[in-house]
């Protein structure tokens, strides 16, 4: 066509070029989680943040800026360390954030025994958290395993 500045049809190819490969990564994922609130495990681990929220109004005051703080820390650990090491190009990154999001799971497990023996969790309270906590700790065992292939 005449009156087409240089350049014009290369652009118009190279949109055409990136909509190709949009279209045809689509095709290819269909079926496969693209990003991480797809996945169950962060699901799960916000699942659990919003039920520790709704435990932690039983401590005590003077722990706000202790066991409250720290729990509730712990516990946001988990999801953002999941979202984070998605996010990673490298394995060996995304293993180290898996092991992190492990590791905040032991530490949310621990400060949570001992606010249930210290009589500030109720026991009937807590079991939807407890089963949470044993869930994503198993996931996370079997994620980190495959990684290790």
């Amino acid at each position: 066509m005449r009156g087409k500045r240089r350049g014009e049809t290369k652009r118009r190819s190279s949109l055409s070029h990136f909509s190709f490969l949009v279209s045809l990564f689509s095709h290819f994922t269909k079926g496969v989680i693209v990003h991480y609130r797809e996945t169950i495990a962060w699901q799960k681990a916000v699942e659990m943040v919003r039920e520790m929220y709704s435990l932690v109004p039983n401590l005590p005051r003077e722990e706000t800026f202790g066991i409250r703080s720290q729990i509730t820390r712990a516990a946001v650990s988990v999801a953002a360390n999941l979202a984070e090491g998605w996010a990673r190009e490298s394995t060996k990154e995304k293993s180290q954030f898996l092991a992190i999001a492990h590791g905040s799971i032991a530490e949310v497990e621990t400060l949570f025994t001992i606010c249930e023996q210290v009589g500030w969790f109720p026991q009937a309270q807590t079991l939807k958290v407890r089963s949470l906590l044993d869930e994503l700790s198993r996931m996370m065992t079997t994620m980190r395993r495959n990684r290790r292939g």
